[in-house]
């Protein structure tokens, strides 16, 4: 997938689908599963790869102070 069109084709995913909701998380989520599919081109395959993918980002410490700041700390203030 590495230097081919077809790694174009989750960004061309993600763009129409944040448009039209007018949110960034289910474009995301849609290339996710679209990139991950075209990975490993199994179902099961694509899933197993976009969940390690996620748990693997999310253990990171700074991606976890991102997540803290952006969903925990705005519900405080209100």
């Amino acid at each position: 997938m590495i230097g081919s069109w077809v790694s174009l084709l989750p960004f061309l995913v993600v763009i129409p689908i944040s448009v039209i909701t007018k949110q960034v998380q289910p474009g995301l989520f849609a290339g996710l599963i679209l990139g991950s599919y075209l990975k490993q081109p199994d179902i099961l395959g694509g899933i197993q790869t976009m969940i390690s993918y996620i748990v693997s980002n999310i253990i990171k410490e700074n991606n976890i102070r991102i997540i803290i700041f952006l969903y925990v700390l705005p519900e405080s203030s209100a």
